[in-house]
């Protein structure tokens, strides 16, 4: 049996987990469905996980879930999915190996797979056409690692020699993150639909006075910004200006937590 997990804020990783769940006919499991669990007990054979690049490492709830798995198959194959806006440069390999060696696990297999960038916070997004068009051009290489994975190739990305940079870098972004929920704010044109609530992958909103409030376990996965209806989320002067994003082919009803 294979079971494919995934973390995803605004589509991108869904998409690209979908499309491996698809070809190996595995489960697609939302790790956040499991977060809440003391420990993490995965028996089968074949095990893969996809999430989006931080700050050039792993989001912060990624490490949870790696610190409690648990893969009782002596044997599995475990292969890891990075989803990025950009190269795909960063720490995110040692610090995999880091946690994972602590458990006596190994990766068998990383790829990191260019997805268009949501992280309105810096950068402009793409229009959905655009959008639309960057996939394509990086579906041979989604069809490449779905090619690897399924002949249980063994291959990894490799650490950068640059890495104490994406490391200053990392760590100043998870020194911000317990801080991150303080430059949320509304603007009047919220109706209070509460979408925002339901969105939220760490259960981390809530509506007082019909309006969303946020609270200290935020991911910076922007899926709150990035498909308020109205855009009356902000954070900064950029997401004032800029459009939002919302991988193309999956829907907002695929993201909504339950």
């Amino acid at each position: 049996m294979t079971k494919m997990f995934y973390f995803t804020g605004t589509g991108n990783s869904l998409y690209v987990a979908k499309k491996l769940s698809n070809e190996l006919e595995s489960d697609l499991v939302d790790i956040t469905t499991l977060i809440s669990n003391n420990v993490i007990t995965i028996p089968d054979a074949c095990v893969g996980l996809v999430f989006p690049l931080y700050a050039f490492g792993i989001p912060e709830i990624i490490e949870r879930f790696l610190i409690k798995l648990n893969l009782t198959n002596s044997n599995v194959y475990f292969f890891a999915i990075i989803t990025c806006g950009g190269s795909g440069y960063g720490i995110v390999k040692q610090q995999l190996d880091n946690i994972l060696s602590t458990k006596n696990f190994k990766l068998s297999y990383t790829a990191f797979q260019n997805m268009p960038s949501n992280y309105i916070k810096l950068f402009k997004p793409p229009t959905a056409a655009q959008a639309q068009k960057n996939i394509a051009n990086q579906e041979p290489h989604l069809k490449q690692i779905v090619l690897d994975v399924k002949k249980q190739v063994r291959s990894q990305i490799s650490n950068s020699p640059l890495s104490f940079i994406y490391s200053f870098f990392y760590k100043n972004w998870r020194h911000n993150l317990k801080n991150s929920h303080q430059n949320f704010f509304v603007q009047s044109s919220c109706t209070g639909c509460g979408l925002c609530v339901k969105l939220c992958p760490e259960k981390n909103i809530s509506l007082k006075n019909n309006l969303p409030h946020w609270q200290i376990q935020c991911q910076d996965c922007l899926a709150c910004i990035n498909l308020c209806p109205e855009q009356a989320i902000q954070s900064n002067y950029l997401t004032k200006i800029y459009g939002r994003y919302r991988n193309p082919f999956i829907s907002i009803d695929e993201l909504i937590k339950n």
